[in-house]
């Protein structure tokens, strides 16, 4: 940041998307593979405007902000389609994030069921970590340099 560009005083948060509860979500519609690490906790930041905190280039701001947006909005639709490949119609998120699924009546199982179903599964799960480490990875540049002008302002408050 230069002296001549417009600052933006701002907070710092890590905000954190959780795909626990996958088991509750899917139930026996998820099969789980020790090789697809799919409930892993992915941190993004998200900036919000605050009188007192680090200081960054309104332009900065706007980077950072459009890079996270970017990157929740593609977590978002992976996840849904995570959720649509086992089988969701109807996917609804409550004000404080909590997502609920309606299904579609479950299929009349014919042997060999589960064979199929695994395979499905697990398609739609090695689909779901393609599209999450594409968006982490167009992310990280932003994500480092984040993480090094927070580390910055944290030594310069110590000295």
């Amino acid at each position: 940041m230069t002296a001549d560009e417009p600052s933006q005083t701002v907070v710092l948060q890590a905000g954190l998307r959780n795909f626990a509860r996958l088991e509750e979500l899917l139930g026996e519609r998820l099969f789980r593979f020790p090789d697809l690490p799919i409930d892993q906790d992915l941190a993004v930041y998200r900036l919000t405007a605050a009188t007192s905190g680090m200081t960054c280039s309104t332009d900065e701001a706007a980077r950072w902000n459009a890079a996270t947006t970017s990157t929740v909005e593609a977590l978002s639709s992976a996840h849904r389609r995570l959720l649509v490949a086992h089988g969701a119609t109807s996917i609804s998120t409550s004000r404080d994030g909590t997502i609920s699924c309606r299904y579609g009546r479950t299929p009349w199982r014919l042997p060999g069921w589960r064979r199929r179903a695994a395979k499905l599964s697990r398609a739609a799960q090695v689909s779901f970590l393609t599209r999450i480490l594409r968006a982490l990875a167009a992310y990280q540049p932003v994500h480092d340099e984040i993480t090094r002008r927070v580390a910055e302002f944290e030594a310069g408050r110590k000295t």
